[in-house]
């Protein structure tokens, strides 16, 4: 890109996808101004440096914490203050409270169980036979627990994560997460709208409305018609609609909070919590 006449005090350098996960370039952004000044091809050091060469009445670079663009303005830009940008601050706040929230699971878990003990009995809502999903959840919960349970035990016989990984068929980086949380880690789905539902969605309804409330029930009715999803998929959908008007269902108001709530309420000022 050719010069322009005015000077450029402070940039803004971060990397874009030609192909996500596979291909980085490089957008620089005149912070000041608010516009794009130049796409580099790469994520690399010396198109970087180079770049910045060109331009020495830089002063401040806004970059995130890779340690590529950190070499890259050192060389093209010594002079230059290297400060992180809002964004990526915010970003890692967020990671490392969630990583926080991982790693004290015991004591969230512990901090839910004494709030629910403390609420009145008044504003307890009678907890009904658990539903299939709910069943489903909680014995995918025993197998994340035991499976933790086993790491922990390699790893105190002196196996290392690259030892355990293979012998329990995770990844390394999985048994690393698991082994500095505080417990077996959450694993909580988000709630979506299945769309592999949708053809047989109308056949559900009806169902429903004829007084066929079983989730395996139904799951084996439209299986016959060609679904070709799992029991989980239409477990929750069951449970949706037992769910009453405006009220969230009992598993949901007595669990601890995710990790990402943990981050959310440790991001706010005490005051501002009930």
């Amino acid at each position: 890109m050719r010069a322009s006449p005015y000077r450029r005090r402070v940039v803004g350098v971060d990397d874009w996808a030609w192909r996500k996960g596979q291909r980085y370039g490089t957008i620089i952004c005149d912070l000041e101004r608010n516009r794009v000044l130049d796409l580099l091809p790469d994520r690399n050091a010396d198109t970087l440096a180079s770049w910045l060469g060109r331009y020495p009445g830089i002063e401040v670079i806004a970059r995130d914490r890779a340690g590529v663009y950190a070499e890259g303005a050192r060389r093209g830009a010594p002079n230059a203050v290297q400060v992180a940008d809002r964004f990526h601050l915010l970003q890692n706040l967020g990671q490392a409270l969630r990583l926080v929230g991982d790693r004290n699971r015991v004591a969230v878990n512990a901090a839910g169980r004494a709030m629910f003990d403390e609420t009145d009995g008044a504003e307890k809502a009678a907890i009904s036979a658990p539903t299939g999903l709910e069943r489903l959840r909680q014995d995918r919960r025993e197998q994340r627990r035991e499976r933790h349970e086993e790491i922990r035990r390699l790893h105190r016989a002196g196996m290392s994560p690259r030892q355990i990984a293979p012998r329990l068929g995770l990844s390394v980086r999985t048994v690393e997460r698991w082994l500095a949380a505080g417990g077996e880690p959450e694993h909580r789905r988000p709630g979506s709208q299945s769309t592999t539902l949708e053809p047989f969605r109308q056949h559900l309804e009806q169902r429903w409305q004829e007084g066929q409330h079983n989730g395996a029930q139904l799951w084996e009715e439209i299986k016959q018609m060609g679904f070709r999803g799992g029991r989980a998929t239409v477990y929750r959908w069951t449970a949706k609609r037992k769910e009453k008007p405006n009220s969230p269902p009992e598993y949901a108001r007595q669990r601890a909070p995710s990790r990402r709530e943990c981050a959310w309420f440790l991001s706010r000022d005490a005051a501002s919590l009930d």
